[in-house]
C-alpha cells in the first residue's frame, strides 16, 4: 500500500521529469525557431527588393518569354516571375564573382580594389560613409580584431553594472575641450550577440574605464555566444564533465594521501616518547 511520502516522492519526480523535457525541448527548439525567423527575414527582404525588378522586367518586355520558358518545361506561367527572381539573384552572385576576381587577379597595391576603393573615397559626402562601412565589412568578413586596441570594462546601463567595451582610437582634441576633459577614452561598446553591427561609440574618462585581464578574442566571443563562453579556459577544453569530476576525486585522494604521510611520522615520534617516559 502506497504511503503519501510514496505518492508526494512520484508526483515530484513527474514534475522534475516535465521540467526536463521542457527544458530539452526549448534548447532543442528555440534555435531552430529563431533561425527560421531570421531565413524569413531574408527571404522576405529578399523579395521586396526583387519585386521592382519582376516589375521592370514585365515593362520591357521580358515576362512572356519567360513565362513561355516556364510552360515549355511544364510549369505553370506564375513560374516565370520566380525565374526572374532567381536570375536576378544569379546574377547578382555572379557579378560579386566578377568583382573578386577582378580584385584578386590584379596587384594589391595598383589593383582594382585599390583603384575602386579611391574612387569611392574621393566622392564627396559619400567617401566617409563609405570608408566606414569598408572597415566595418572588413571586420565582419575577416574577423579582424586588431581594430580593437584594449578590452576595458565601463559601467553601463546602469552604477554598479558594468559591460566589455573596446577602446579604438584616442580622441581629439576637439571632443575633449567641449567635454571639459583632458583625459577621455573613445570605447565602442558592442551589443550581443553582434559586436559589429550594433554597438554605442562612447567618449569616456579615463577615471571611469576599468581594466580587465582579458584578450580581445575572449570578449569578442563572449558577446558573440550572450556570456556562455566568459570565462572559459583551454585547461578544461574537451574533458567532459565525467572527467573533471574524476580529476577532482584523483586530486583529493593525493591530497589524503600526503597529508597522511607527513602526519604519519610526528604519530610514530610520539609513540617513540611515550615508550622513552615508560608509557605504554
Amino acid at each position: 500500500m502506497s504511503t503519501p511520502r510514496d505518492t508526494e516522492s512520484a508526483q515530484t519526480g513527474i514534475v522534475g521529469r516535465v521540467r526536463e523535457w521542457l527544458i530539452s525541448g526549448a534548447a532543442l527548439t528555440i534555435p531552430f525557431v529563431i533561425t527560421m525567423m531570421v531565413l524569413g527575414f531574408v527571404l522576405n527582404f529578399l523579395s521586396n527588393v526583387l519585386t521592382p525588378v519582376v516589375e521592370a522586367a514585365g515593362m520591357v518586355g521580358l515576362n512572356e518569354p519567360v513565362r513561355g520558358f516556364a510552360r515549355s518545361i511544364g510549369l505553370g506561367p506564375a513560374f516565370g516571375s520566380v525565374f526572374i527572381e532567381f536570375g536576378t539573384v544569379f546574377a547578382l552572385v555572379a557579378l560579386v564573382l566578377v568583382v573578386g576576381f577582378a580584385a584578386n587577379a590584379t596587384s594589391s597595391e595598383h589593383g582594382f580594389s585599390e583603384w575602386f576603393h579611391t574612387a569611392m573615397e574621393a566622392i564627396p559626402g559619400v567617401g566617409s560613409v563609405y570608408t566606414s562601412f569598408r572597415r566595418m565589412s572588413d571586420v565582419l568578413i575577416e574577423s579582424d580584431t586588431s581594430s580593437f586596441q584594449e578590452v576595458k570594462l565601463i559601467e553601463f546601463p546602469n552604477e554598479g553594472t558594468y559591460s566589455f567595451a573596446f577602446v579604438t582610437a584616442t580622441p581629439p582634441d576637439t571632443i575633449d575641450e567641449a567635454a571639459e576633459h583632458d583625459d577621455l577614452r573613445t570605447l565602442f561598446m558592442p551589443l550581443a550577440p553582434n559586436p559589429v553591427m550594433g554597438g554605442f561609440l562612447v567618449h569616456v574618462p579615463s577615471a571611469r574605464v576599468y581594466d580587465v585581464d582579458i584578450t580581445v578574442e575572449q570578449a569578442v566571443s563572449a558577446i558573440v555566444t550572450s556570456g556562455v563562453a566568459i570565462g572559459e579556459t583551454d585547461d578544461v577544453t574537451g574533458l567532459s564533465a565525467d572527467e573533471l569530476a574524476a580529476l577532482g576525486q584523483y586530486d583529493t585522494e593525493r591530497t589524503n594521501l600526503e597529508e597522511g604521510l607527513v602526519g604519519a611520522p610526528a604519530e610514530r615520534g610520539s609513540t617513540s616518547e611515550r615508550e622513552t617516559d615508560g608509557e605504554p
